[in-house]
């Protein structure tokens, strides 16, 4: 198509900056455009930032070509930015291209153009690429990173962080790298890698550091491995780990099936430390993941007991829940004795339940007709 344009009405046609933006940001036939205009109208191609910036993000097609085709003609006057190394530490088309286009840059760089802290955090936000990208600058430009607790952050809450990496920047500047209470809830609280991370702060830099409630409840919220989490911190820091009531809403609130788990060890571990409060129901009564596991656990273990009061707030709690809010007012309403009674907030609030609001007001018209 753009091919017969220029041989068919050349004349008429200019190429503009906006012309090739749309080019490079053609991701099915962005290459072939290119190379077309390259081949035919060369001298009106001038290869600008923006161009690079967008060829950065990536493609499905693929962006590595492209690149050295328009970094070829642009010659030495083009400037490397920021913005385009940054995109391209973001990128995570076609495994290893945010790689590829990153020693591109790097290679092409200017003595100007620094390897920033943003670079750096995008860097480790890239969690296809990410870690090979962050070796690759801190082998190049090691003296010029400025490891801050943003980049710390960071790098211990993706999904590749591997132990090589946590040397590389960890270790090299022992005394100026601070283990804060914001790195460490980025380390509990990691899906994936949390253990793996976290059992190597505590043999490296275990020192640095003290278990605050703020990183507890981190590690109680972690959705994936946040039991094995909490069992390290158990282990290697009991007398810091405590269990109080904003690390139990935590678990109550875990959205995933872990958290009825998590309240199970929680007991096991420390359940003569605590209580289980109104905040602590309500938090799990609305929680549309786990709450109903949450809950079952929570009457099972404590129901006998005066602390667990069913009031009208928790069942308004419940009613709102979209996912289980049924199967939590049943679990409570066995709980409840015969003076309770079904307010209109209550049945109002079932009744805008768009998930489960009919089972809850069937609950509900059984126990009346009691």
């Amino acid at each position: 198509m753009v091919g017969t344009l220029l041989r068919d009405r050349g004349n008429e046609i200019k190429i503009t900056e906006r012309v090739l933006l749309a080019a490079v940001g053609n991701e099915r036939f962005g290459l072939d455009i290119v190379e077309l205009l390259l081949r035919e109208r060369p001298d009106e191609v001038r290869v600008t930032e923006r161009m690079l910036e967008i060829v950065a993000c990536g493609h499905e097609d693929g962006d590595i070509g492209m690149l050295k085709l328009l970094l070829s003609h642009a010659g030495a006057d083009l400037r490397i930015t920021t913005k385009m190394v940054e995109n391209a530490a973001l990128n995570e088309y076609r495994g290893d291209e945010g790689y590829e286009l990153m020693e591109l840059f790097l290679r092409k760089r200017g003595t100007e153009l620094r390897i920033i802290e943003d670079i750096i955090e995008a860097a480790t936000s890239n969690e296809v690429a990410g870690g090979k990208i962050l070796v690759l600058l801190l082998a190049q430009c090691e003296k010029e990173i400025q490891i801050s607790e943003r980049v710390v952050e960071g790098v211990v809450s993706g999904e590749w962080i591997v132990e090589e990496i946590l040397e590389q920047i960890l270790s090299r500047d022992h005394n100026k790298v601070r283990i804060t209470e914001r790195v460490l809830e980025s380390v509990v609280g990691n899906a994936r890698k949390g253990p793996e991370i976290l059992r190597w702060f505590l043999n490296e830099r275990g020192d640095d550091f003290y278990i605050t409630e703020r990183i507890m409840e981190a590690a109680a919220r972690n959705t994936r491995s946040g039991v094995k989490v909490l069992d390290m911190l158990f282990k290697a820091r009991s007398d810091e780990a405590e269990i109080t009531e904003r690390v139990l809403e935590a678990a109550a609130g875990n959205f995933e099936q872990l958290g009825d788990e998590i309240i199970k060890m929680l007991l096991e571990e420390r359940g003569d430390e605590f209580r289980i409060t109104e905040k602590i129901m309500r938090k799990a009564a609305g929680n549309e993941g786990s709450g109903a596991h949450i809950i079952a656990v929570l009457l099972r273990e404590r129901g006998q007991s005066d602390e667990i009061q069913i009031n009208e707030r928790l069942i308004e709690a419940a009613a709102r829940n979209r996912n289980s809010g049924d199967e939590i007012i049943d679990l409570l309403l066995q709980e409840c004795d015969d003076k309770f009674r079904v307010t209109d907030t209550i049945a109002e609030i079932a009744a805008e339940n768009a998930g489960c609001g009919e089972r809850i007001a069937e609950l509900f018209r059984v126990r009346t007709r009691r």
